[in-house]
């Protein structure tokens, strides 16, 4: 099976003429904006607990005058701020994870919409997004025990790295797979095309990553806030198109057997 990658990549840059790509990127821009509102919360809230940890550390000492009282309102004291950092990241996971689902949930569909010539905002349902949800729990659930194996047998940035590419890698297929059709059994091929369709999907990814890589490399090369937010516009230009690009892709190997069982009548 041969699949013309360039005619795909031309195919999803057409799309972004359609004026109904800027509701996306409003979308996309605005789910961006809440990650980045939540993860500055998140580590600023981390960082005041995490003071509290080190002046707990300078000023706590034990010697055999220390009273139990002493003891106890120190322990206790630990005690309170480790039960803050574990609210705070258990709290901004679960806003992390209704912020993803709902999001993506609209984006993925909306641009299968785009792609198919369809009103951009049509077949919602309350199914789509529950399976959409389930999804992301899904994916949430096994990122987190993977990343727990990785926190008790020994953490590696490097190996951290490799886990969170191969997350993106499935997730996004497993995503685009799903938003087609709205089928949970669709998952499972969203999976076999992670797998079998290495040699089609790796270079799409590799392509996303040169391509966030001399951004990021260009915009560095300037440092004040307007470049910032130019930055910004392109990371969400960009996303948006990949996401284009990864569901046309899925959206070919998914009519290959039934273009082949078309053929096979005659």
């Amino acid at each position: 099976m041969n699949l013309n990658f360039l005619k795909l990549f031309l195919e999803s840059l057409k799309i972004l003429k359609n004026k109904k790509i800027f509701a996306l990127f409003g979308i996309e821009f605005l789910f961006f904006l809440l990650l980045m509102i939540l993860a500055l919360v998140t580590v600023t809230s981390v960082a005041e607990d995490v003071n509290q940890l080190r002046n707990f550390q300078q000023e706590f000492t034990v010697d055999e005058n220390a009273s139990a009282n002493y003891l106890y309102e120190n322990l206790l004291s630990l005690s309170n701020i480790l039960n803050d950092l574990i609210k705070i990241v258990i709290a901004a996971f679960i806003i992390l994870f209704f912020i993803s689902g709902l999001f993506n949930g609209i984006l993925w569909k909306a641009s299968v919409n785009l792609i198919h010539g369809k009103p951009l905002f049509k077949d919602y349902n309350k199914r789509y997004f529950l399976n959409f949800f389930l999804l992301t729990f899904i994916w949430f659930v096994a990122f987190a025990g993977v990343f727990y194996l990785l926190y008790q047998y020994g953490f590696s940035y490097g190996v951290f790295a490799i886990i969170l590419i191969l997350f993106f890698y499935s997730a996004w297929i497993n995503f685009s797979c799903y938003a087609l059709d709205k089928n949970f059994s669709s998952i499972m091929r969203g999976f076999v095309f992670a797998i079998k369709k290495l040699y089609i999907f790796v270079p799409a990814f590799v392509l996303l990553a040169v391509i966030l890589f001399l951004g990021s490399y260009a915009f560095g090369v300037f440092n004040n806030f307007f470049v910032s937010f130019l930055a910004s516009i392109f990371l969400v230009f960009i996303f948006a198109w990949f996401r284009i690009f990864l569901i046309t892709i899925c959206g070919e190997q998914d009519s290959k057997p039934a273009k082949k069982s078309a053929d096979n009548k005659y």
